[in-house]
């Protein structure tokens, strides 16, 4: 993935006979604009921290995860499967 210009992979698993999609979700923030009913959304790389995120934008909370110790960690993006698996 390339946050500078807004690219990220697409993936496909095959395996016992089976065929899974999967998008990487890059990390990014978000802010609504209930007067115009319109959101904005911007991509941003590991450096957009909690109390980093400019006011009246959103982070979704998917991006945070704790590590084995229950500390707090922010994750870049993740994975998601595409399609649901048939069978």
């Amino acid at each position: 993935y390339d946050y500078n210009n807004q690219k990220w992979a697409n993936i496909v698993v095959k395996g016992n006979g089976k065929t899974a999609y999967f998008v990487y979700i890059p990390r990014y923030i978000y802010k609504l604009d209930n007067v115009r009913q319109e959101s904005e959304i911007k991509f941003v790389g590991k450096d957009v921290y909690g109390d980093k995120i400019p006011e009246g934008w959103i982070m979704p909370e998917g991006f945070t995860w704790k590590d084995n110790n229950g500390n707090p960690i922010q994750l870049p993006g993740f994975w998601v499967a595409k399609y649901g698996l048939s069978q």
